[in-house]
């Protein structure tokens, strides 16, 4: 039996529709709301990031090739679901053991089937937690990835990170007693710009990265995409974001929980900045900022703990642009 452990921490793509309470859509404008979290540094204006091709330097193709033990001898043609969406995707392998390089969405992705232990095979030199990290940073230097931008947590300043341990569980036919075994680890780093994290856990905007038999890379997917300023634009205050949940310039998050009859009070516990993202292997056009706004929403029969998505930023009406 194989299993897999993952911590997973994302959100969702939704678009920005009005909230109606039983129907009504004006039904949350007269609802008291206070913000009890805290307002510090919230920002002025952010920026939309219009997404361009990626230049895969040769020194980064070169040394991508090489995890692979690949040579221009093993360029083929790339699978549909790649040459779907980048047309200009470069491609080494086959099946069982393959490079990906998409510079139009600025995505790779590495395969090898032969790293991972099978059923009936040894585990032998899977990584640890911790050189499973150093083992990822190694890689994405080789991917000449900018470690910079990835996320850290606020409180320690250290790499914000989610592990994936996948493990097998078996009976030994000799001893007859149960073993557990693990087959492989894997590390998720996010990716930030302007010190904002995007959504998600690494896939729309960071890397994964597992390894297997002898710390060998099974897997390796990563999503960096050529991020140019397109439009500086000015943040709403937190009191205009109060209004958009009230006037349904807001998405309900699905699976937050509802918002209860008759509610009297919004308090806001906490906004957390996201830019949005999306898979690394589907097209994007531009990289927006939003917010999740934490609320618990006061009701005549208790409290539900709610959380809109916002955008963060405003449209002016005549440039849409801060000059």
């Amino acid at each position: 039996m194989i299993r897999i452990a993952l911590i997973l921490i994302f959100t969702s793509r939704v678009s920005f529709a009005g909230v109606s309470v039983n129907g009504n859509p004006g039904s949350l404008q007269s609802v008291a709301t206070v913000w009890a979290g805290s307002q510090t540094n919230w920002p002025d204006a952010l920026w939309i990031y219009k997404v361009a091709p990626q230049n895969f330097a040769e020194p980064v193709v070169s040394n991508l090739m090489a995890v692979g033990s690949f040579t221009d001898k093993n360029r083929t043609k790339a699978p549909s679901y790649l040459s779907d969406v980048d047309r200009k995707t470069i491609y080494f392998g086959n099946d069982s053991k393959y490079l990906a390089l998409c510079p139009t969405i600025g995505y790779v992705e590495y395969h090898d089937e032969g790293a991972d232990a099978r059923m009936g095979d040894p585990v032998i030199g899977v990584p640890d937690e911790n050189a499973v990290i150093s083992l990822g940073l190694k890689y994405l230097r080789m991917a000449g990835i900018d470690q910079s931008q990835l996320a850290v947590r606020p409180e320690t300043g250290s790499l914000a990170l989610h592990g994936e341990k996948r493990d097998r569980s078996y009976v030994d036919k000799n001893s007859g007693q149960r073993i557990e075994a693990i087959d492989s680890r894997g590390v998720f780093f996010l990716r930030r710009i302007d010190n904002i994290n995007f959504t998600g856990m690494g896939i729309q905007g960071g890397a994964y990265i597992r390894f297997g038999n002898n710390s060998n890379v099974v897997d390796f997917k990563i999503s960096w995409r050529n991020l140019i300023p397109h439009e500086l634009r000015s943040c709403p205050t937190p009191q205009q974001i109060a209004e958009w949940i009230r006037s349904g310039r807001a998405a309900l998050m699905p699976g937050s929980g509802a918002i209860p009859n008759n509610v009297s009070r919004f308090m806001i516990s906490r906004a957390t900045l996201f830019y949005d993202g999306r898979p690394g292997d589907e097209s994007m056009d531009f990289a927006s900022p939003y917010a999740l706004v934490d609320i618990a929403a006061e009701g005549e029969h208790g409290t539900n703990n709610i959380t809109f998505k916002v955008p963060m930023t405003i449209a002016t009406d005549a440039q849409r642009l801060i000059k």
